[in-house]
């Protein structure tokens, strides 16, 4: 799997599956991917340019990879769907 990875959807067992979103900087995907994962090659510090929010925002192994933590933050606070918080 990917290093980064963007959850879209309820994470919830009684529905559907939810819908996937992988992200990395290398082209090196994994040669079978369920129906509901899709990855990208981004970086993870561009520009998000996606339209909806996400439900839930995961990370591993990006310690030493991150020049601008608070901006990721940021940028992780304001692109997942928190209904309780806003």
């Amino acid at each position: 799997m990917s290093s980064r990875a963007l959850f879209r959807g309820r994470l919830n067992v009684d529905s559907a599956p939810p819908q996937v979103l992988g992200n990395d900087l290398s082209a090196n995907m994994p040669a079978f991917i369920p129906a509901n994962v899709k990855f990208e090659v981004d970086d993870v510090e561009s520009p998000w340019t996606h339209n909806a929010k996400f439900d839930y925002i995961f990370s591993r192994y990006m310690a030493a990879s991150i020049i601008d933590w608070p901006k990721l933050v940021n940028t992780v606070y304001e692109s997942v769907h928190l209904p309780a918080l806003r």
